[in-house]
């Protein structure tokens, strides 16, 4: 075997080599990229559920979110920011999720559970109020989303 010929089964290996380490580097990155997804969905989860729990766990919060829905005039100070922290938190979450959707990071089908379950909660007029009252500062393409929803969606008591 020549010289030239080893050089070109040297070359030969390498490519081989190359090819080898894409493809593995391929599966990698694709493990990866499911294990960050399921992360992130996880992390969804345990956020709305925290919010569930500040509800349920804590018999005060949960009375002035249902005062706020009756009256939100009648609210003391206390009580106001006490909803105010609440609604801050379900707007937060949804631009969490918003944004993840807007990167790529969660899939069109996650999207869709996620909206329509967060839309529901700040179709109520309170949150609505809040939103327009307070104008919480947020990504401002999450902002023009939850304008244009409220725009193109009447008050519900709901």
């Amino acid at each position: 075997m020549t010289l030239s010929e080893l050089g070109s089964l040297g070359e030969f290996i390498g490519a081989i080599a190359v090819v080898i380490s894409l493809v593995y580097l391929s599966l990698q990155i694709r493990h990866n990229t499911r294990a960050v997804r399921s992360s992130m969905h996880q992390d969804m989860v345990d956020s709305t559920l925290r919010i569930a729990e500040s509800l349920s766990d804590n018999e005060s919060v949960g009375r002035i979110v249902l005062k706020a829905e009756e009256d939100y005039d009648d609210l003391t100070q206390e009580e106001r920011v006490r909803f105010e922290a609440y609604a801050e938190r379900v707007f937060g979450n949804f631009e969490s999720v918003f944004y993840s959707y807007r990167n790529s990071m969660i899939e069109e089908d996650l999207w869709e559970s996620w909206e329509s379950s967060y839309l529901a909660d700040v179709s109520r007029n309170v949150m609505r109020r809040f939103w327009q009252e307070k104008r919480p500062p947020h990504l401002r393409d999450f902002m023009d989303f939850v304008d244009q929803f409220y725009r193109t969606h009447p008050a519900s008591d709901s």
